[in-house]
């Protein structure tokens, strides 16, 4: 079930608990546990509206998309040259663009969020990116050499058709 279909199913709930449906029941209609209609009652009571509910689940991103793309650009300017960047330099420079301090752990994780290879310190595309890139590579290489052979054998049955002799059977 993915996060759209939890969400509708935690406002079908509070609706219905709004409308005066048991706990038991309104978690009996919607395969719930107990403990999950007792949550979005305790939301009720809190002041929360069905149509309040936040549609994710977990933290707000510290970093957003645009914040990223930023950190893309200066990881590549600040690695020009070959530089291999760190962790805790990455942390760094994003504490002093972005005033927001993250674990080297965090970091890690943020910066192979943007592609970027913490090992190769470079940004580098999806594995499965370089996998085809290297498919493509070698199949590309095997064209070649199978028509640098079919090249050859045209020359060879050309030269023996000038000479007059005939396909061994």
């Amino acid at each position: 079930m993915d996060e759209r279909e939890r969400y509708w199913r935690r406002v079908k709930g509070m609706l219905m608990l709004q409308t005066g449906v048991p706990q038991a029941e309104v978690a009996r209609r919607l395969g719930v546990t107990r403990a999950a209609v007792s949550g979005w009652k305790g939301r009720l009571a809190g002041g929360e509206t069905p149509h309040t509910l936040p549609k994710h689940r977990g933290r707000v991103p510290r970093l957003s998309h645009e914040d990223c793309r930023v950190l893309r650009e200066l990881l590549q300017r600040e690695s020009e040259g070959g530089r291999r960047l760190k962790l805790e330099e990455i942390g760094r420079l994003i504490a002093a663009h972005f005033s927001i301090e993250f674990s080297v752990a965090q970091v890690s994780r943020i910066a192979h969020g943007i592609g970027w290879s913490v090992q190769w310190g470079r940004l580098v595309p999806p594995r499965s990116e370089r996998f085809r890139a290297g498919f493509r590579r070698a199949q590309q290489a095997r064209l070649a050499r199978l028509a640098t052979l079919m090249n050859n054998i045209a020359v060879v049955h050309d030269g023996d058709e000038q000479l007059g002799r005939q396909d061994p059977q």
